[in-house]
């Protein structure tokens, strides 16, 4: 009736993949939270979320206001600019945007 012998450093690295393997999860699957909501749940910091997206390569969708398109304010040049690039994109068109964690 011996002490079993545990390994902590592996112990401790297969918790710790583990734990963010749920966070990812959690970034991936509820992206109607903030990371705000989600470092509450998880009783985590910011650091924490921004290293597990990095490791798993998880980028959040935009939410908010977008920037405005320039209209015709500015000067001619500025607005000959604008109406070239609005023509390029009517001649081309446009390719589905792959969507990798759905």
């Amino acid at each position: 009736m011996g002490i079993e012998r545990i390994d902590l450093p592996a112990e401790l690295e297969r918790v710790r993949a583990e734990f963010d393997r749920q966070l990812a999860d959690a970034l991936l699957r509820r992206t109607d939270l903030t990371h705000a909501q989600i470092e509450k749940q998880f009783g985590i910091s910011n650091k924490v979320i921004r290293r597990v997206s990095r490791q798993f390569k998880i980028r959040r969708r935009r939410t908010g206001k977008r920037r405005a398109v320039a209209t015709s304010t500015g000067s001619e040049e500025h607005r000959d600019r604008v109406d070239k690039v609005a023509e390029f994109s009517a001649e081309r068109p446009s390719t589905p945007v792959k969507q990798p964690y759905l």
